[in-house]
This record gives C-alpha cells, structure tokens and sequence, in this order.
C-alpha cells in the first residue's frame, strides 16, 4: 500500500527475506524520525532525481498502480518521473499501490549510494540486479537502476545489455559500468557537478554490481 512508511518497510521480516534490498535501502534513507513518518508513496510521487527508492524499485522489476473515481491502471516504475518533481498522476488520481514479484532464484541484487553523511541525500546511486544460468553461470537478466543520473530516475539499458549473456567478472561489471556512465546525463548542482556524478556512477555501479554478483551467486 502506499501509505506504508519507510520505518515499517525497514523492519518488516517479510520485506527482509523476500526483498533484502529494499530493508538495506532503507537504513540509509533519512533519519529515523523521517523514517517513521514518510511512506513509499509519497516518496514516489515526489518524483526527485536523488530519491533512493524508484531505482531499487526499478531492479526489483516493480509496478505501481494509480487510481481514480471509476477506473485504475497499473504503469511500469520507470516510467512514472517524468522529469524533475513531474509524475504521471492526473489531478483526479492518486498513487494506491506498489507491486512488486518475488526475484527469481540465484538473482542477486544490492544498491549503494555516494553520500555526505550516513541517512544524507544521495550524490549518486546505483542498484544492480544480476539473475544466473544455474547451469552456466551466464546472465540471463539484469537490470540497473541509477539516482543522480538524470533529471529522472534512470534505468540503464545500454549497460544492462553488456551484462546480459556474458559470464560476469569485474572486467565485465567494469564494462557495464562505463556504459551506464555514458547513458547518464547528470546535473550539477552544490552536492557534485555533472562530470563528479559521471564517474562516481562507473564506481557505484560496479560496487552494486559486485555484491549482486555475489548474491546471485548463492542462489
């Protein structure tokens, strides 16, 4: 639902054995008191660059459903922001829901963000989701997801593609990471200028990239 709160999501043991990533997320977001009070939703709809959750939410493959008086649809994450403090919400509508499927066996997913201070705003981020062959140990899937990227929360497809298919080493994580960097088209603003964020992301998605790898790895 979208009044869940940060705090709940954080705490939940259902959120923590089925959606890790989302529980780790959480222990950076805010502050506590912020924690308690804010919920996914409002998050999502306030539709800002640096927000950590819409890019978790992109790798985890979710959808959101957003009703009104008489009807309801069901849009894809990622093409919700439609550009900064912009969402698909009609005035008529309000965001009900966040859908989000169980991630298939030996998927691994991480994030991590570049910040001032622990619970601070995110200068970038960078969540990986990397599914194995359990025969091979090629990836069948990937997806990144990345903050601070854009006007908009950014879903990397370019770099998603360099993972795909290949047996995934850190050449290759270094690889993709480069291409996410490319794909980018960062601001600047007083917390890093666009050409900071640029290689910041080629470090991050790589960090991401390597715990996902690891995860993945275990089935």
């Amino acid at each position: 639902g979208a009044l869940t709160t940060h705090r709940e999501i954080e705490k939940s043991e259902i959120i923590q054995k089925h959606f890790k990533v989302l529980s780790e997320m959480e222990r950076n977001l805010a502050t506590i008191q912020t924690r308690n009070w804010g919920t996914i939703g409002g998050n999502i709809c306030y539709g800002h660059h640096s927000g950590d959750l819409v890019p978790v939410l992109i790798v985890l493959n979710a959808k959101v459903k957003i009703s009104k008086l008489g009807g309801e649809r069901v849009i894809e994450i990622e093409d919700f922001t439609k550009d900064l403090l912009e969402v698909d919400l009609e005035p008529d509508e309000m965001l009900t829901e966040v859908q989000i499927p169980c991630p298939k066996p030996n998927t691994g997913i991480a994030y991590e963000k570049l910040m001032v201070m622990q619970g601070d705003i995110g200068i970038v981020g960078a969540g990986v989701s990397i599914k194995l062959n359990s025969g091979n140990g090629v990836c069948d899937d990937a997806r990144i997801g990345l903050s601070g990227a854009s006007t908009i929360p950014l879903r990397a497809k370019e770099a998603e593609k360099r993972l795909i298919g290949s047996v995934v080493d850190d050449q290759v994580l270094w690889e993709a990471a480069q291409i996410a960097s490319n794909e980018a088209s960062p601001p600047s603003d007083v917390h890093g200028s666009s050409e900071y964020r640029r290689e910041m992301i080629k470090v991050f998605v790589r960090r991401a990239g390597r715990i996902a790898l690891e995860r993945a790895k275990q089935g």
